[in-house]
């Protein structure tokens, strides 16, 4: 979340107040409700003044202060103001508001879990640890909570105790991806690689690949396993290669943000871990509070592609009406029509995408094989060429050439095209396989069946795949590869 560094205080001040934040837990409960709210008013951050915040961001803080004020649920209305500054990136006025409720409400794991947070992000570790140890003491199922601790143990190179604490986590989680992460971190630091593989493999497997997949190529370099590194390292470009703990506690706070970036970016968090139906209401309220905001339209657009396609094509055209260069938004509304069969409409998009956004390599891309689709090859040549001139780093517009060459019987164009198309993503599954097919088809044996030895090593190549490959070897050469 954004700090805005105007209203930063010291943090070694925020700091000394976590340190007896704990001491006077229980003093208040014998104060007067009126003493009570006085010291409240008295330890929170200055009011903000009229014109100082967006009106929105104001009007909650000034609702919180009303309430607390007023004398009403003091504790709820404490901790809806730390919400609201955590949210918003008032961070060291979450700061002091949250040691605020660490004394209010001692027994409540929210509190520590959301200081430390925000400690952890400034370097403050040691701190961090103390308060997430208070989590855990109150709530030992918040498994958030235990990672966050082990990877500032990491941090702090404290290896034996991160080990542990991972391995609680393993055994309450048997699934859980960042723990097997974490673990096959402490076994590099061993030096340990074949442990660390076995980690990994784990992490990648619960995680469907978004979670290990970088550490996985060191590894099996580490490993002397070159073969297998360079076919995970073409996985690596399409994945993640890392995401961030699932923390419900922390994305809670998007409830209390009334920044729009920020909430477009938390709808995409939510997206990414599979919760549409979050997503979907982080964006629609990213809408209301910046209704001209092109991209919340756009990742608007993106949640309903699947399950409602008149929705997705309104937020689409919305975000392309507010940001005609936005090109995925006419690059998916395209797509949307050509799903539903309407191709007219989606040739149209294509071309009046180009037209507003004529660096795009995917409307390119997309428009080439739509020419394609058309028969209309020696047009979709120079399209696709263009497509790979702008974004050389991956392998779909190569390929979509050498579909080309292949079906004009251009084979050694089509062979150099693929080799361009594994130079810019090693391991492509459907290069390797047309670098199998064209081997077969040159009478090429030897280099056919070493293509069919990188097939097999590569993880995104399916059983379907490698036994169909097989099967034109051997109807080619009379035997079956050697792999």
């Amino acid at each position: 979340m954004e700090t805005r560094t105007k209203l930063r205080v010291a943090i070694p001040l925020a700091i000394a107040l976590v340190t007896g934040a704990f001491i006077n837990g229980l003093y208040f409960a014998k104060k007067a409700d009126r003493e009570q709210q006085e010291w409240i008013l008295s330890m929170l951050p200055a009011q903000p003044e009229e014109g100082a915040l967006e009106g929105r961001l104001l009007y909650a803080i000034q609702g919180a202060f009303s309430q607390i004020e007023k004398g009403e649920d003091l504790v709820a209305a404490t901790g809806r103001l730390a919400k609201i500054y955590q949210a918003n990136g008032y961070l060291n006025e979450a700061i002091q508001t949250l040691d605020l409720l660490l004394q209010l409400e001692p027994e409540n794991p929210l509190w520590p879990h959301l200081l430390a947070f925000l400690l952890a992000g400034y370097g403050e570790l040691e701190p961090a640890m103390e308060l997430w140890e208070r989590t855990m003491e109150l709530d030992p199922d918040y498994l958030p909570t235990q990672l966050r601790r082990a990877e500032a143990m990491l941090k702090l190179n404290r290896y034996e105790d991160a080990e542990e604490a991972f391995t609680i986590v393993k055994i309450k989680d048997i699934e859980n991806p960042h723990a097997y992460h974490g673990l096959a971190r402490v076994a590099i630091h061993r030096e340990d690689y074949e442990a660390a593989h076995q980690h990994l493999s784990r992490s990648m497997q619960y995680s469907r690949g978004s979670v290990g997949i970088q550490l996985t190529v060191t590894v099996l370099e580490r490993l002397g396993q070159h073969d297998r590194a360079e076919a995970v390292r073409g996985m690596a470009r399409t994945l993640e290669g890392y995401s961030d703990i699932p923390d419900p506690w922390i994305l809670d706070l998007m409830t209390y943000c009334y920044d729009a970036h920020q909430l477009v970016s938390a709808a995409g968090t939510f997206a990414y871990a599979g919760n549409t139906e979050e997503a979907i209401r982080l964006s629609e309220l990213a809408i209301k509070y910046d209704p001209e905001n092109a991209a919340a339209h756009f990742h608007l657009g993106n949640m309903y592609r699947d399950s409602n396609k008149p929705k997705a094509l309104s937020a689409f055209e919305t975000a392309c009406r507010l940001n005609p260069q936005l090109s995925d938004a006419w690059l998916f509304r395209a797509l949307i029509y050509k799903e539903m069969g309407s191709m007219q409409q989606c040739d149209e998009l294509l071309r009046q995408g180009l037209i507003n956004c004529p660096d795009s390599p995917a409307l390119h891309l997309s428009w080439g094989e739509r020419l394609v689709e058309m028969n209309r090859m020696e047009e979709a040549i120079p399209v696709l060429r263009r497509s790979v001139r702008l974004r050389p780093q991956e392998a779909e517009a190569y390929l979509a050439l050498a579909r080309i060459y292949i079906r004009q019987s251009k084979l050694d164009l089509a062979h150099d095209i693929t080799q361009q198309a594994l130079e810019a993503e090693a391991g492509n599954p459907t290069a390797l396989s047309f670098m199998v097919i064209l081997s077969i088809n040159k009478k090429q044996e030897n280099e056919a069946e070493s293509w069919l030895r990188k097939v097999e090593l590569q993880p995104r190549c399916t059983p379907k795949m490698r036994e169909d490959l097989k099967g034109f070897f051997q109807q080619a050469f009379g035997r079956p590869p050697k792999l």
